[in-house]
């Protein structure tokens, strides 16, 4: 028989830096999170919650590169994995690069989700850097993620950037530790 963990394992999905490959993006017509999640056998879908605008909070402004209050577009998202809410997004993008495109104003962003939408703005994604965290859940995070009580989250911050390192988007995730995995290659340069 076996133990807690070893279920646990089974039905964990790992998120992998080739989730973000345009190759798989353009084959597929898949988000990053579908490529990640069917490339395990799992079935995925995601819920638009809301797309709205706002004043950039100072953090997210200095990581855009913006002055804090500048107008961003707001795109928050429920993800499921297996039927199952698994993960949160809350995503920013500079007005000015989202205008009034789909990224702005429409739930459904159609194959490649948002990433093909970002391209046909002339913004690819070349670079990305995820900065990762564990902690506890908020009550509202554990509703709304169904997260058992005692499991932590994993919490990243999710920015791409382009050819020239400029960033043109911010994703804060809010991960179930016990459904999501991270697995990450680096290479070592001497």
């Amino acid at each position: 028989m076996k133990g807690t963990e070893d279920v646990r394992a089974e039905h964990r999905t790992w998120f992998r830096p080739d989730r973000y490959s345009r190759r798989r993006r353009e084959e597929t017509g898949l988000s990053p999170f579908r490529i990640a999640v069917a490339g395990q056998g799992g079935t995925s879908a995601t819920e638009t919650r809301s797309v709205t605008r706002a004043e950039a909070s100072d953090d997210i402004a200095r990581r855009l590169g913006l002055r804090r209050g500048t107008e961003v577009v707001q795109r928050e998202n429920l993800y499921f994995v297996d039927d199952e809410p698994v993960q949160h997004g809350v995503t920013y993008i500079p007005a000015t690069i989202a205008g009034d495109s789909e990224i702005a104003t429409a739930t459904d962003l159609g194959p490649g989700s948002i990433y093909a939408r970002f391209e046909e703005l002339g913004w690819p994604v070349a670079v990305v850097r995820e900065e990762v965290t564990a902690r506890m859940p908020t009550p509202a995070e554990a509703e709304s993620l169904a997260i058992p009580p005692g499991v932590p989250v994993i919490e990243m911050t999710h920015t791409s950037m382009d050819d020239w390192k400029r960033p043109f988007e911010v994703t804060r995730f809010v991960l179930r530790a016990d459904r999501l995995g991270l697995d990450y290659e680096v290479p070592i340069e001497d």
